[in-house]
């Protein structure tokens, strides 16, 4: 079989290997020796190449069989031999590749936590970025040249490799909508399948984070497929069109669904009957700061750690900033754009920015109160706070707008329904003068660290295995 144009979508195959101009030659079925491949072949042929197809027919689909006599050596580098198996030679470990709805090296979140505690306990894990745009060119010659996919390629440890892929924007393709969508999904499908090959990682165990990677990974050969829902994505002002329905066909597709808040659990069990309740944690040794309590005579200083995005309630924390302007208010994470314009013309408001995480617990410490200044809507009635779990392993007194999954710990975190008693509660908090209180908090943030969180998960998995 022989390509003349890219990309090509092979919906049956265990593995590919093509080069432009070069056979497309399968391992569905072969001997040892001396490779016979018989396999066959669903492809989408373009007519045209994709910047000239959208006032025609863009795609036909052919099956094809190949048959086809050739060394081993050329299918697969160093050839294939009864005991060069994926097995043998990542020694029985999992294989665990994660659809991230976030990047490595963007703010800790759960994927990274998961990910990497998964990747110290015998399996090997690769992080598959949220996607960065490029031109068409760099797209194409990615698709051409599937090695090329390497330079995007990052290895963290010997088990826990990140890689970057790539999505093309609408401005610099020429194509029409579908066309676009269709492209860049056909963009991280041939590099995962290039990645599964070049690091071995057959049979493996998908985690995805996000609705839409049900249309690049249906078709990738897989032990089980995961839908891990940490958000009600669809509630998102930057969600795309078709978010619900990409989330309904994951739901079903999926072998096994987590979910990380009560709502989320509940909505998705009536879908899909494997589905587990596990919510956020905290990497509990990392927070555990000495508690430090107001000091008389010191500005207080209330603070927020975490990404000011567009659930955050910006009219709240100005009344409140305005209301005791002997309060000092910090800000700690990414700030989305178009937000906190009006904040930041007030004296006793500072945003300090995305910070590393290790620097994390120096800006807690700094805090006599933390907030979770939430809205209450759809996102944040299914939200269940990392930000929560962190500021209890500090033992600080927290203080929260009422969202659901902050008040199942209603004994130990101040609730403000309103504006005027979320401002009564702050003062509340500052005067609190219970150790109680405070090793309640760490006792309970102790019990739901990361590590725990990752065994469960792993648990889960092998459960299903069997």
């Amino acid at each position: 079989v022989y390509t003349d144009n890219l990309p090509l979508n092979f919906d049956t195959l265990d593995f590919v290997s093509f080069l432009k101009g070069k056979p497309i030659l399968t391992q569905s079925n072969y001997s040892i020796e001396n490779t016979l491949l018989v396999g066959k072949i669903s492809c989408y042929l373009y007519e045209s190449s994709p910047l000239q197809i959208e006032n025609k027919k863009e795609f036909i689909e052919e099956e094809i069989l190949v048959t086809e006599e050739i060394a081993p050596e050329e299918i697969f580098p160093g050839g294939i031999t009864a005991k060069n198996t994926w097995k043998d030679d990542c020694g029985g470990k999992r294989n665990i590749i994660c659809i991230s709805s976030t990047r490595w090296d963007f703010i800790r979140q759960r994927p990274h936590h998961l990910m990497e505690l998964s990747s110290r306990r015998n399996n090997r894990v690769l992080f598959f970025n949220h996607s960065v745009a490029v031109n068409y060119e760099e797209a194409e010659k990615k698709l051409a040249d599937p090695e090329s996919w390497e330079e995007r390629l990052y290895k963290v440890s010997e088990s826990l490799w990140v890689f970057s892929p790539v999505h093309v924007l609408a401005e610099n393709s020429g194509m029409n909508k579908d066309s676009l969508r269709y492209f860049n999904f056909r963009l991280k499908e041939e590099a995962l399948r290039y990645l599964i090959y070049k690091l071995q990682f057959y049979d493996p165990i998908i985690i995805s984070y996000l609705a839409e990677s049900i249309n690049y990974i249906k078709e990738l050969p897989r032990k089980i497929l995961c839908y891990d829902c940490i958000d009600e994505f669809s509630a998102f002002s930057w969600s795309e069109e078709g978010i619900e329905e990409d989330e309904e066909d994951l739901i079903r597709e999926a072998d096994l669904v987590i979910t990380s808040a009560e709502r989320l659990y509940k909505r998705i069990k009536k879908i899909n009957q494997n589905t587990f309740l596990l919510p956020n944690a905290v990497e509990h040794e990392h927070f555990a700061a000495i508690h430090r309590k107001a000091q008389p005579g010191k500005k207080p200083v209330i603070g927020f750690i975490g990404a000011f995005y567009e659930w955050i309630d910006e009219e709240l924390i100005e009344y409140l900033a305005r209301m005791r302007k002997d309060w000092k208010f910090y800000f700690i994470g990414p700030v989305q754009p178009g937000m906190s314009i009006n904040l930041r013309k007030l004296e006793n408001v500072r945003f300090f920015g995305t910070r590393n995480y290790k620097e994390l617990p120096r800006f807690l410490q700094l805090m006599d109160v933390c907030i979770i200044p939430f809205k209450q809507n759809r996102v944040t009635e299914s939200a269940n706070p990392i930000k929560l779990w962190e500021y209890m392993a500090s033992g600080k007194p927290i203080v929260s707008t009422p969202i659901p999954e902050v008040k199942k710990f209603a004994d130990i975190v101040y609730i403000g329904e309103t504006k005027e008693e979320f401002l009564y509660k702050l003062s509340e908090a500052l005067r609190e003068d219970s150790d109680k209180l405070a090793r309640k908090r760490i006792a309970v943030a102790r019990r739901n660290d990361w590590n725990h969180r990752v065994e469960k998960l792993l648990k889960i998995i092998e459960d299903h295995e069997k």
